[in-house]
This record gives structure tokens, C-alpha cells and sequence, in this order.
């Protein structure tokens, strides 16, 4: 019940801030940013998303050999288009993530739970390499008095990477905080505990995911980029866009509205907005960059119907997957 009612609270969200900046910009000057932007421009961003692919697929692969589960490239590569066909074209049903971390758990009989948790370890780290991209483009930007809330925002979650890494990389400190288990999230907090634990032996591959998301991210932000350049954006500079992506990245993961419906496309306005940028090109260039994942995302819908299970519910898959969580460690 609460799952629902927390669904319907993210929809509304997402509602609201889409209807609140469609009545606020020139729906007509929208559509002509559209309607004129370069077409091989739009081509390249798009292509630039092949590499981005490879690059995800062998990051996650990465993560799986230091459990020891070894799925095929065929494998890793569909599911990998499953994931990000549910979690971008069928926003408010089962989440992409959940649908990976079920099918690569099918994979092996005695490491179940650590291929469950390497779908949110990828995501971890993903997120990770963001923020150190929108650290080092903050470098070029400290001038700019605009970008001051972005850079609060960014020192922030920085530092509380700083703050929650050695707990995890420590066999005892986080048993030794008297008020863990009074938290809400108490059991969460352990689970990713005991899940980044299991990599301290491992620094090579932390190290290697790193480095590959921080190139995949780049290539992400080109991507964005080229589709502002598509539209003949000129108030942005190449530094801006690695500035202000990971800010919306980061927080559009945040399970605020479905698929950050609304909450990206609401930055996408503001952060541009801060260099001159007008809302309608600001907007087109989120819907561009949208459209992109979801296009990237159709594959995974044919691979999705090859699966078996398929009448397996969302709820039985989440079931399943926090039964397994639970046995890390």
C-alpha cells in the first residue's frame, strides 16, 4: 500500500513540474528549436550512445567477476538494453534495475546475492564518477558567482562520498556507531556495507569501474552537448555542460517523480538558464537527450519478450531480490 500511494506521490511530481513548464515557455519557439535542429548533429549524439553501451557492459561485467559470476557478453548486453528499456520507456512499473539484478541472479546457483547487488554497485559507481566529473569542470568555473548553489551542491554529496567511504572500506567502524539501528534505513546502510566490503580486496576493479565511468559519463555529456549544438545553443561552453549534467544526473536519480520526469527537465531549464540559456532551448535540448535513451532503450523491449519468466510480477522480483540482499554478507 505504501509502495502505491509513494507511485502515485512521484507521478503527481512529475505531472506538476511538466505542466508548470509547459504553461511558462513559447510552446511555438519550442517546437522551432526542434523543428530546425541540425540533423547530423542529432545522428553523431546518438551514435556516441553505441560506445557508451560497451562501456556500461563491461564496467558491470567487471563488478560480476569479483563474485565470481560470469554470465555471456550476449547475456550482460540484453539485459543491459532490458534495464534501460524499463527504466526509461515504462516509467512507474518495475524498475530496469530490479528486472537486471533478477535475470543476472539466474545466473549462478552459489552467488546469487552479490549479483544482485552489483546492478546497485554499478549504479553507485556511476554516480560516483558523475560527481568527480562536475568537481573538476566546477575547477574552470569557480569565477562564475551563479554557479555557487551548484557548487554547494556538488561539495556536498562529495563530501559524503568522503565521509561514507571508510566506513564501508572498515570491518568494524560501522559496527561500533551505537545509533545504526535506530534509523530509518538502518538495514539498507548494511546491505551496501557488506556489499562494498567485498570489494575492498578488490581495489583494481573499484579503481577500473571508476575510470570507465567517468568516460562513459564524458561521452554522456558530448552526447548532450552535441544535441545543444544541434539547435545552435551558443551560450554554453563545452565546461558548462560537464558542470551542470552531473548536478541534473545526480539529482534526477533521486526517487522523486518516475524516471525523474519533470525534476530533470525542471533543471535542465535552471542550470542552463544560469548561463542565458532561454527555457525553450533548455527544454528541447532534455526532451533531445530523453528521447535518445528511450530510442537506445527499444532493443531491450525484444530482448525483455525473449526472457523466460516473463509472467513473473514486479512485486514477486523485488520480493525475491530483498530476500537475497538480505543473505550479503
Amino acid at each position: 500500500m505504501k509502495k502505491k500511494i509513494f507511485l502515485i506521490i512521484r507521478i503527481l511530481i512529475a505531472v506538476l513540474l511538466l505542466s508548470y513548464l509547459l504553461f511558462n515557455i513559447d510552446l511555438g519557439e519550442f517546437w522551432n528549436q526542434i523543428r530546425y535542429a541540425t540533423p547530423w548533429l542529432i545522428i553523431l549524439g546518438l551514435s556516441v550512445y553505441s560506445i557508451i553501451a560497451v562501456l556500461a557492459i563491461i564496467r558491470w561485467k567487471l563488478l560480476l567477476d569479483v563474485h565470481h559470476v560470469y554470465p555471456s557478453w550476449a547475456k550482460l548486453t540484453k539485459l543491459f538494453f532490458v534495464g534501460l528499456f524499463f527504466n526509461n520507456a515504462m516509467p512507474g512499473l518495475t524498475g530496469g534495475d530490479v528486472i537486471k539484478a533478477y535475470y543476472v541472479a539466474k545466473e549462478t546457483d552459489q552467488h546469487k546475492p552479490e549479483a544482485v547487488t552489483t546492478v546497485f554497485i554499478d549504479r553507485i559507481v556511476g554516480v560516483v564518477g558523475l560527481i568527480m566529473i562536475g568537481l573538476i569542470a566546477l575547477m574552470f568555473n569557480l569565477q562564475n558567482p551563479q554557479f555557487r548553489k551548484l557548487a554547494i551542491i556538488l561539495c556536498c554529496l562529495f563530501a559524503a562520498i568522503m565521509f561514507f567511504t571508510p566506513l564501508f572500506l572498515s570491518k568494524n567502524l560501522l559496527r561500533k556507531i551505537p545509533f545504526l539501528d535506530k534509523i530509518p534505513f538502518a538495514e539498507t546502510l548494511k546491505r551496501i556495507y557488506h556489499t562494498f566490503y567485498k570489494y575492498k580486496t578488490h581495489k583494481s576493479a573499484i579503481i577500473f569501474g571508476l575510470l570507465l565511468s567517468m568516460t562513459l559519463q564524458c561521452l554522456y555529456i558530448i552526447m548532450v552537448a552535441l544535441m545543444g549544438k544541434s539547435i545552435s545553443l551558443n551560450e554554453l561552453h563545452i565546461s558548462h555542460y560537464f558542470l551542470f549534467i552531473p548536478v541534473i544526473s545526480t539529482i534526477s536519480a533521486l526517487p522523486l517523480s518516475i524516471s525523474g520526469l519533470g525534476v530533470n527537465e525542471q533543471l535542465y531549464v535552471y542550470c542552463f538558464g544560469l548561463v542565458g540559456a532561454g527555457k525553450e532551448s533548455a527544454f528541447a535540448i532534455a526532451l533531445m537527450a530523453r528521447f535518445a535513451l528511450l530510442l537506445w532503450g527499444l532493443p531491450g523491449w525484444f530482448f525483455y519478450m525473449a526472457l523466460g519468466d516473463k509472467n513473473v510480477s514486479g512485486e514477486m522480483m523485488q520480493r525475491e531480490i530483498d530476500v537475497l540482499e538480505e543473505n550479503v554478507g
